[in-house]
């Protein structure tokens, strides 16, 4: 049976749509994940030079030392009272004073509701590990 025009007209009309259709969708999808990628880190770099402008002296402090880390891999710190108070690490990790950055432990929990960092306690020792988005801000200022 021969086949009509007419009905090769509608199949190739049908197949563009459909290729048309799903090339749009793709393309919104995908624009609109690059627009929320742009949202996110515009938010999260906002949220980071306020809490900069807000503890200078700490993020300062945590900047230089991830610069003077030789491996370049560590992630977590302690905090302790002063430096009098000594404490055994089972890994290589920054260490912050109270006595010496005001309302420490009030800061580091602004860093951890901004999700800069973790809580990450052990025990009575409080240790917190830097997200690597933290790390990569911190290096780049």
């Amino acid at each position: 049976m021969p086949v009509s025009p007419l009905n090769t007209t509608h199949l190739i009309a049908f197949l563009t749509g459909a290729a048309t259709g799903a090339a749009g969708t793709y393309l919104a999808d995908k624009y609109t994940d690059q627009r929320r990628k742009n949202e996110t880190t515009s938010a999260l770099l906002k949220t980071y030079r306020e809490l900069d402008a807000l503890m200078p002296g700490l993020f300062k402090e945590i900047r230089q030392d991830i610069q003077d880390d030789g491996s370049g891999v560590i992630r977590e710190f302690v905090v302790l009272s002063s430096r009098d108070v000594k404490i055994n690490h089972s890994r290589r990790r920054f260490e912050y004073f109270e006595n010496e950055h005001p309302d420490l432990i009030l800061k580091i929990g602004l860093l951890v509701d901004a999700r800069f960092i973790n809580d990450v306690t052990v025990d009575n020792v409080p240790i917190y590990k830097m997200n690597e988005h933290f790390v990569s801000l911190l290096r780049k200022r």
